[in-house]
C-alpha cells in the first residue's frame, strides 16, 4: 500500500496522464479564434484527475506562443475564506 503524491505536473514533470495533446489543441483553438469580448474557460473534474496539471500544460503552451495577446489570470477559489467571498476575491485578484 502506498500513498499518491497529489502535486501538479508543474513545468518539469512528465505528462503521465497524456493531457498534453488536449491542452495544446485547446490553446491553439483559442489562439485562432476571434473573440469580441472577454471569455473564461473552466476546467472541471473530480479530485485528483489532473485539472491543475492540465492547466500547467496549457500555460506552458501559451508561454511558447508569446506573440499571442492572451492575458492569463490565475485564480484559486480554494484560497477564499468563504463561498460568499469568492466573488470579491476574484475581482480583487483581477484588479
Amino acid at each position: 500500500l502506498s500513498f499518491l503524491n497529489d502535486t501538479s505536473l508543474g513545468s518539469k514533470k512528465e505528462d503521465e496522464l497524456n493531457y498534453r495533446f488536449y491542452a495544446t489543441s485547446l490553446v491553439h483553438k483559442i489562439l485562432v479564434s476571434n473573440f469580441n469580448s472577454a471569455f473564461a474557460i473552466g476546467v472541471t473534474g473530480k479530485w485528483g484527475v489532473g485539472k491543475t496539471s492540465f492547466l500547467d500544460l496549457m500555460k506552458a503552451e501559451i508561454t511558447k506562443n508569446q506573440s499571442s495577446n492572451i492575458i492569463e489570470i490565475d485564480f484559486n477559489p480554494w484560497s477564499s475564506n468563504s463561498s460568499s467571498g469568492i466573488i470579491q476575491d476574484f475581482f480583487d485578484n483581477l484588479q
